[in-house]
């Protein structure tokens, strides 16, 4: 009975030799370094199903339960994909191993430009604050809100400032002392006893700020004894 048995399983390799012939694709995947990627993702013919991935050693192996010509593709995050197309025998061991390229992303280069509001408030507190000497002002933003036409009527709200008309005195002091200029060019006057000028003519649509120095000042435009008035117009730097 055992010779029979024997003489049968004989037979069933004679006329069945390849029952359980696979063919079987092995190999490592790693990177430039030579470090292998654990976890990268293999597929044959970009069937999810019929796929494995890397061990801890970066090794993998599959199975082809036929004799076909696979497309085999190698996926890892940060890396780029691998499509392999391979031609394998019935029952063949094919080696494969893979070296993965990482993604390199250029950025390009943005360059950000802001421009300061000279007429907003929160600028010209950060310019008091920085200030050397002591100074107060009105914001365009300010005039607007509070419907201010001209540069006196804007001043005559700042302390220490007093009109006499359309002049200006800052701190009693008198009016040959007082300074005008704009945008840091001091405004001439035709009358020889006084510096001080008519600031009614001046809309303040057209004036970005105003600015009060109210004691002396390292500015060489100004007056040592501090009592500088001047404004900047729109438009211009």
């Amino acid at each position: 009975m055992f010779r029979y048995i024997i003489l049968v399983l004989a037979a069933l390799c004679v006329f069945f030799p390849d029952v359980n012939a696979q063919s079987i694709i092995r190999g490592k995947i790693f990177d430039k370094n030579g470090e292998t990627l654990i976890g990268a993702a293999i597929s044959l013919n970009e069937d999810q199903n019929r796929g494995t991935v890397t061990d801890s050693d970066g090794s993998y192996e599959l199975s082809v339960p036929e004799s076909e010509a696979l497309i085999l593709s190698i996926t890892y995050i940060g890396y780029q994909s691998i499509a392999d197309t391979i031609s394998i025998k019935k029952g063949e061991v094919l080696l494969k191993n893979y070296e993965m390229a990482e993604i390199s992303t250029t950025l390009n280069e943005v360059v950000i430009v802001a421009k300061q509001e000279r007429s907003n408030t929160n600028y010209m507190e950060n310019i008091k604050k920085k200030a050397a000497s002591t100074i107060d002002y009105v914001s365009a933003e300010t005039m607007k809100k509070i419907g201010d036409t001209n540069v006196t009527t804007a001043v005559s709200r700042v302390s220490g400032v007093s009109t006499n008309g359309s002049f200006i005195t800052v701190r009693g002091i008198g009016d040959r002392y007082v300074l005008t200029a704009i945008n840091g060019s001091q405004i001439p006057t035709l009358d020889p006893f006084t510096n001080n000028i008519k600031l009614d003519i001046i809309p303040s649509s057209l004036v970005d700020n105003v600015i009060i120095s109210k004691t002396a000042s390292p500015d060489p435009a100004r007056r040592l004894d501090g009592s500088v008035y001047f404004c900047r117009n729109k438009g211009l730097s």
